[in-house]
Formats: C-alpha cells, sequence, structure tokens
C-alpha cells in the first residue's frame, strides 16, 4: 500500500477489506502516487466475478483519474459566492443514482445541489450524451431565470472554469438581478 497517499492508507485499505469480506462492489476515492512520483486523485470501482456456485473467482474493475474532476469543482467552489451574487445557481447533474449522487456530494463537500439523471434523458436533451454511450461529455450550460440556454462551454477549463463561468454569466447578464 505504499502508493496510497498516507491520509487514504488505512481507510483504502479498510474499505477493501470490507468490501471483500461481504463480496460487495468496490466504489472509493483515494490518492495513487502515479509514476511520475505525483498524487493522482483516484476513483477505483470493481466487482466480485463469481463462478456457477456464486464463489467469488477475481474482481474486475478500473482505476479512473479523476484529477480533472477535482480540480473544475474546487473552481467552481471558489466562485461560487460571486456567481450566487449574480443570481446564478449552481447544479451538478450524472448518470449516476439517487443514492451515488448524495455520497459523493457528502464526500466532496460540495456548495451546490447534485441532480441524478439515471435514464440519460435530461443529458440526451441537452445534447451531452451520445448515442449508446453509458457517460456524458462534460459540458456547462448557463440558463437564464425563463430557463432559456444563454452560454454552452464545450471546452471546460480545469484551473479557471468558476472564473470562466463567473465571466460569461456578467457578459450575457444572465442571473436574477
Amino acid at each position: 500500500f505504499g502508493l496510497l497517499h498516507p491520509d487514504d492508507a488505512a481507510r483504502t485499505f479498510g474499505a477493501w477489506m470490507e468490501c471483500v469480506r461481504k463480496g460487495a462492489v468496490w466504489d472509493t476515492e483515494h490518492r495513487f502516487r502515479g509514476v511520475d512520483g505525483l498524487w493522482h486523485d483516484v476513483l477505483a470501482r470493481g466487482v466480485p466475478v463469481r463462478n456457477e456456485r456464486g464463489e467469488i473467482t477475481h474482481w474486475a474493475g478500473i482505476n479512473l483519474d479523476i484529477g480533472r474532476l477535482k480540480r473544475v469543482e474546487q473552481s467552481l467552489r471558489d466562485s461560487e459566492a460571486a456567481l450566487s451574487a449574480l443570481g446564478v445557481r449552481l447544479y451538478g447533474i450524472s448518470l449516476d443514482d439517487v443514492a451515488s449522487q448524495k455520497a459523493f456530494h457528502s464526500a466532496q463537500t460540495l456548495n451546490f445541489p447534485l441532480l441524478s439523471d439515471p435514464d440519460g434523458s435530461v443529458a440526451a436533451r441537452y445534447g451531452v450524451l451520445p448515442v449508446g454511450a453509458k457517460w456524458t461529455q462534460r459540458v456547462t450550460f448557463l440558463v437564464d431565470p425563463q430557463g432559456v440556454v444563454k452560454h454552452v462551454d464545450r471546452g471546460v477549463q480545469v484551473a479557471s472554469h468558476g472564473a470562466d463561468l463567473l465571466a460569461a454569466a456578467k457578459k450575457l447578464g444572465v442571473g436574477a438581478k
């Protein structure tokens, strides 16, 4: 476990042991030292693979580098007060179910609500869910109080996303005044 961040190692190891004991789905975030020597935020997900007798034979999973997502979230948190002063309300939406969204919201200490779109109907209407895809594109929409989309940002810049959104909202006069 030397590749896990020291602050995450005990919690991650304990969660893994509990997952193995229960034969449950593995779903956790932790920091992992990359080959570059830097710490990376990782979302680890996995499922037990069972034989015909129901015995776990191995685990299948994936580790996703979510550092970019973390930086976007921080940028939005940093700009939230200024956006709020303009009357701009932030919402996050994903295909995850309500329970997953609630856990993610709590773990990330986000200061804006997350909405669940498990069937992809909202994402499809906004054109961010390609046909047959299981993942959406990361896109930000500025919507005025009447529900009219005033700005679409398909090229989210991680470090400045909150500031970029604030600048667009000011320029377009989006939000309640």
